[in-house]
């Protein structure tokens, strides 16, 4: 690799951070599925698996506000929701997805 193709690429991958566009997939705040993340790429495209937001069960979901959890596209009503969603453990997330997707069939 050339030093200008390095210095190109350090400077995307620096403006991407300054930019919040985190690539570990790991805080869902900027829903980007971490590269070769198959699953969480193959999920984003299926859309949500609820219809009802995952945290606020009595809204619908909004489509452009979701996250990728297990292989799946989980969505919700406003991005404040994903704000609470990342304070919940993972077998909090479980339930709320569990409850998310019944609620979603029963409308």
């Amino acid at each position: 690799m050339t030093t200008m193709m390095k210095v190109l690429t350090a400077g995307l991958v620096l403006g991407a951070a300054a930019m919040g566009g985190c690539k570990s997939g790991c805080c869902g705040e900027c829903q980007t599925p971490a590269a070769g993340d198959v699953k969480a790429t193959e999920a984003k495209a299926a859309g949500p698996v609820n219809s009802v937001c995952a945290i606020e069960n009595e809204d619908p979901v909004d489509e452009s506000v979701t996250v990728a959890w297990r292989g799946k596209t989980v969505g919700f009503c406003c991005p404040g929701c994903i704000k609470e969603w990342a304070k919940l453990s993972d077998s909090q997330k479980d339930a709320a997805v569990a409850k998310a997707i019944s609620l979603s069939t029963k409308k």
